[in-house]
């Protein structure tokens, strides 16, 4: 057998055409397959949405049980909302910014990892420059107060006593003993850090020696050389002598013990500290504080407002459904409530099966312990406005059933109708989500997984719950009873003397007439099914206006009744009628073309342009007083004098002089390049002892050439007191011998760090560097790299997700509609809409980090729900023109979609108040993937389509090899 595929050509006009449908397909076969009997082929045709009918006979029967047992499936969803919202008290609140928001698989963790192997942080050996972990870390940035040099003589005496008074004054208490900074301070040798440069520098600028040289970054205090880079900042020098002038800041450090024993203490004074610098006041000095806690303990303030703002969100979506719930009656030129019709408890209910799987979800995952951080916080209100979606659809599909039929056939009928619609948005949005799981972020993957089974749960609740409540509904319209309280009657407007009260809130649409069956009856035959001109459709019963679906009991097809294509709702109406006409007007088709290049230009510039990597300060309050710090540190020493740390893993053999002078020019790479201070910036052992040998022995390193010699003098050199912070700098094979170097590390003083962008640039040389010397395995390390490998691994970790994402929803779409260029549009429209959101952020002052790649993940599922239906149903409907398919397509699903939208934004306008840059950027990210994609389904896609108008077959010759005789 053989498959020649059919040709289909643009159809000019409205009907079947021999030459077209005949005879084109038929030379192109024989032209293809000359030696193929015309008999011996019959055409076929490839079908896609194999999924969609045996779901919709699956909801079917399910709806009809429902109906039967609604008791059962309202109290088994609220007993299982109890139970699992009792995990809630397991929740696992975890906020450590290191673990959420730095890649798992990062080269910054196997940086650190190599050089605490090497070299680990312990008391007794600890020095600032050498610092790998940040833990139990306190700085300051002390300023003046009128902004001027903090060199002056009484600002230096209030900085000393500033620092004396934490270090030995401030006192905590715990289990009833009072423990100071010096009790539990880290210590290098037998000494507590307490900021020696101070002091030192005190004492060379009140009283200079002869032999003092105040340079930067490096002064000379006596024999001892000091680095100062990170201790002075905003420094001015003599552009002659390179002596320093002026400073505008200090910087002082204070490292606490945060073993498993001390770190409570290191806790408690973390808090005193921050309770004291924020009553400081000081005629002098300005200080602002940080410590290694600040990041996390702000990330968790940043969550609470966050509970009034949900009750909030909660009241504002609950009006919103009420709103949408109504069906007025109109009469004598008035409009009235239709109090039978109106689905007020229905939407509550939908509203209320939400929050249900809201706290459902939350008390699952914390019965397993699963970890709660700031980023989920967004979940609820994101849950909230997208599960209101389905509520709509389901209540849209009861209005366009029959209201002479039974009740359950209704519901059974709708559900059918409705079925894959609802799976294909509640699907799409599952696995959109889901990619996120896989991510290399922990906060993208927790916030996933929270969202994926909120979703998922609240899916369940509207199959069960809302399914009920939905079919005790119907039933009480049958019956003509109120929608709120069933227990009393409606009275129609036909009534006479009806008084105030019974016109608001009695009045009902009543019918008296029920048939069983259906007289109208639309059989199709078997080849307007094959060519599909009455399809069964996932979309909602409004994307109908040619046929509905009768669902018997046993989930079968039984019969089609014909819908007036004049129904629906005023708005509907208003959009078929006016709207779509306008949008299929020439000129404003050319106009909506030229906007669509305007707005892919746009995107594509702003995409280019995306600031890339979520900054420690952003996940600051603005109100925050480490903000004050951070825009020190970035003005006074990320300019100029942070220090980055290089080791070499492997030494090679250091008593080799060619080994040595290779070493010393790599070194000298590090440097001297834009991103360092510098030979004056470098901290290194063997230039130190380069310096060594010639002062005190008058010897060149190069001569020491004899193993022996070499290894004795670099033991004396470490002996001295000057040079004991090199000690830990050197890795011995044997420490009693010391014979032998495995490995070591210097320092490198650095400049131009002060952006996200100059850090990427560091970091990209500097182990650029690093890679041209594979057989030393050198290491480069700052506690800034960890943030650098995540501006760096958001971009290509959203490219992945995106990519992912669009083959996910495709392989949907083939599956569940049976239409494959409503599946290419599919991926088309959400690429499109993905662009947009990514270069609009770009304008919004939004920077592609973790938090808009969750939305960015979200928006690939909410691209399908706002374009598959109106391209799926362009494409099926039979129009006689294209004006006619857009304005089916769009009077049918335009509303819809919009109420879908509205609810999601309304879920998250009440974090666009926030301070907070988490919730403000995942306010306006979301906005910006609603918008764009209520602009792709609404303007864009419709004249797309119309004007690019073509039908892709799935037509196909099957033929036998038969040859001609």
């Amino acid at each position: 057998m053989i498959y020649i595929p059919l040709l289909s050509f643009p159809a000019q006009g409205h009907g079947p055409s021999i030459i077209r449908d005949a005879f084109f397909p038929k030379v192109f076969m024989l032209l293809t397959c000359p030696n193929v009997h015309m008999a011996a082929c019959e055409q076929v045709k490839l079908r896609f949405g194999c999924l969609e009918k045996p779901l919709s006979k699956l909801c079917c029967r399910y709806a009809l049980f429902v109906a039967d047992h609604p008791f059962w499936f309202i109290s088994v969803p609220i007993l299982l909302t109890a139970i699992l919202t009792a995990g809630y008290i397991y929740k696992n609140d975890f906020n450590d910014v290191n673990h959420l928001y730095i890649p798992i698989i990062a080269p910054s963790v196997d940086e650190r990892a190599a050089i605490t192997g090497y070299f680990p942080q312990i008391d007794g050996t600890f020095t600032p420059s050498r610092s790998i972990n940040e833990d139990g870390l306190v700085s300051l940035i002390i300023t003046a107060q009128d902004e001027g040099n903090v060199l002056r003589p009484e600002h230096r005496k209030a900085v000393i006593a500033l620092n004396e008074y934490l270090a030995d004054k401030l006192t905590v208490n715990f289990n009833g003993v009072d423990y100071s900074y010096r009790n539990i301070c880290m210590h290098y040798a037998h000494y507590c850090h307490t900021n020696p440069q101070l002091y030192a520098l005190d004492a060379m600028f009140s009283h200079a020696g002869p032999f003092d040289q105040l340079t930067y970054p490096t002064v000379k205090h006596g024999s001892r050389q000091l680095y100062v880079g990170s201790t002075l900042g905003g420094v001015t020098v003599d552009p002659a002598s390179q002596q320093i002038l002026e400073a505008k800041a200090w910087q002082l450090l204070f490292q606490m013990k945060a073993d498993q024993h001390t770190k409570p203490v290191t806790l408690l004074m973390h808090t005193k500290l921050e309770e004291f610098l924020s009553d400081y006041d000081d005629d002098l000095l300005d200080v602002a504080l940080f410590h290694s806690e600040t990041l996390n303990r702000e990330l968790g303030r940043n969550a609470d407002d966050l509970i009034w703002r949900f009750i909030i969100c909660f009241i504002n979506l609950w009006i919103f459904s009420q709103l949408c719930a109504i069906t007025t009656l109109k009469h004598d030129g008035k409009f009235y409530v239709d109090w039978v019709r109106s689905k007020f408890v229905v939407a509550g209910c939908g509203l209320l099966g939400a929050l249900m799987g809201i706290g459902s979800a939350i008390g699952f995952l914390s019965y397993f312990r699963y970890e709660y951080n700031t980023v989920c916080d967004a979940m609820p209100f994101l849950v909230l406005g997208v599960r209101l979606d389905n509520t709509f659809l389901m209540i849209s599909a009861i209005h366009h059933t029959k209201r002479t039929l039974p009740a359950k056939q209704r519901l059974a009928e709708a559900m059918s109708e409705a079925a894959v619609s609802i799976t294909i948005t509640v699907l799409t949005d599952i696995l959109s989500f889901a990619v996120g799981l896989f991510t290399d972020f922990i906060s993208v993957q927790t916030f996933s997984l929270y969202t994926v089974v909120g979703v998922t749960i609240t899916f369940a609740y509207q199959l069960t719950f809302l399914m009920a409540i939905l079919s005790l509904s119907l039933e009480a319209e049958e019956r003509n009873k109120h929608n709120v309280v069933a227990y009393f009657d409606t009275v129609s407007l036909d009534s006479k003397e009806l008084s105030l009260c019974q016109k608001l809130f009695l009045i009902g649409s009543h019918v008296t007439k029920r048939i069983n069956e259906i007289s109208s009856i639309v059989i199709p035959t078997k080849e307007q099914m094959a060519i599909g001109t009455l399809p069964a459709s996932p979309l909602p019963p409004t994307a109908h206006p040619i046929v509905k679906k009768q669902c018997s009991s046993n989930g079968g097809l039984q019969q089609t009744t014909k819908i007036k294509y004049e129904e629906g709702t005023w708005i509907s109406r208003i959009i078929r009628l006016r709207y779509a006409p306008f949008i299929m007007h020439p000129t404003s088709q050319i106009g909506i073309l030229c906007g669509y290049l305007l707005y892919l230009g746009l995107a594509i510039y702003g995409a280019l342009n995306a600031r890339q990597g979520l900054e420690p300060i952003r996940l600051l309050m603005p109100q925050s007083y480490a903000v004050k710090y951070y825009h020190r540190l970035e003005e006074y020493f990320w300019h100029s004098g942070a220090q980055a740390q290089i080791m070499f893993k492997k030494a090679g053999d250091l008593s080799d002089a060619e080994n040595r002078r290779r070493i010393m020019n790599i070194m000298g790479d590090f440097a001297t390049n834009n991103h360092s201070l510098g030979p004056n910036g470098l901290d290194f052992w063997l230039t130190a002892f380069e310096a060594f040998l010639q002062n005190y022995d008058g010897q060149k390193l190069h001569s020491l050439t004899n193993k022996n010699d070499f290894f004795r003098n670099v033991d004396y050199f470490l002996s001295m007191d000057e040079f004991s912070v090199y000690r830990k700098d050197i890795y011995w094979a044997n420490e009693t011998a010391k014979n032998e170097i495995l490995g070591f590390r210097g320092v490198v003083g650095l400049k131009n760090f002060s952006t996200a962008l100059l850090q990427i640039e560091t970091v990209d040389l500097f182990r650029e560097i690093a890679a041209k010397y594979p057989d030393y395995q050198i290491v480069t390390y700052h506690p800034m790299w960890a943030f650098v490998d995540q501006y760096e691994d958001v971009l290509p970790n959203t490219i992945q997700e995106i990519y992912s994402g669009i083959g996910f929803m495709i392989l949907i779409a083939v599956f569940l509609i049976p239409s494959a260029l409503c599946s290419l549009w599919v991926g088309l429209a959400i690429l499109s809409i993905d662009v947009g959101v990514i270069g609009f952020m770009t304008f919004w002052d939004i920077s592609l980090d973790v938090i808009s790649m969750i939305t960015i993940i979200m928006s690939i599922g909410f691209s399908v729900d706002f374009t598959a239906h109106i391209a799926y149903a362009y494409v099926v409907i039979d129009g006689k023109s294209n004006v006619e398919k857009t304005a089916m397509a769009l009077g049918n699903l335009a509303w819809p979609i919009t109420q879908g939208a509205i609810a999601t934004v309304m879920g998250v306008m009440v974090l666009s108040g926030t301070e907070s840059y988490i919730s403000t950027a995942f306010f306006r990210t979301v906005f910006l993937v609603i918008a764009l994609g209520l602009l792709h389904a609404l303007v864009f896609l419709p004249v797309v389509l119309s004007v690019f108008s073509c039908k892709l077959t799935t037509k196909f010759w099957r033929c036998r090899k038969e040859r001609k005789k």
